[in-house]
């Protein structure tokens, strides 16, 4: 599975790098490990990084990648970010976080990784 996933229970976030997802299948794998990790707890913020390219990004595919979420939600407490540099990332960000806010999440986008980690709280892995 081309994903990774990092969690930093003393800080209560995590992050989930979604930019190398070659097939929108396989979000649900990415989200249901993350979710299913002992240290993840449905509290905890999340950074999405979505990438630049790929099948996520397609907003023909904006409203699957928002129920992927929206589905989990009773485990995706705190908020979500989402992360897509560039132009084309920005917009289907933008739609999935309308999308997913709607779903009942506390769900926003952005284009400058600084902007959501602060939104969250601050970088993960960085707390004093």
């Amino acid at each position: 599975m081309p994903f990774s996933h990092q969690i930093s229970a003393a800080e209560h976030r995590a992050r989930l790098d979604c930019g190398t997802l070659n097939q929108l299948d396989e979000l649900d794998p990415a989200l249901d490990s993350l979710l299913g990790e002992a240290d993840f707890q449905r509290s905890f913020n999340l950074l999405v990084e979505l990438g630049r390219d790929g099948p996520i990004l397609e907003c023909a595919h904006a409203l699957a990648v928002a129920d992927a979420f929206g589905s989990r939600r009773d485990r995706l407490q705190g908020r979500v970010a989402l992360y897509a540099p560039g132009e084309r990332g920005r917009i289907a960000a933008l739609f999935i976080a309308m999308i997913g806010r709607h779903q009942g999440l506390r769900m926003e986008a952005f284009r400058e990784r600084a902007w959501a980690e602060q939104w969250l709280g601050g970088p993960i892995g960085r707390s004093a």
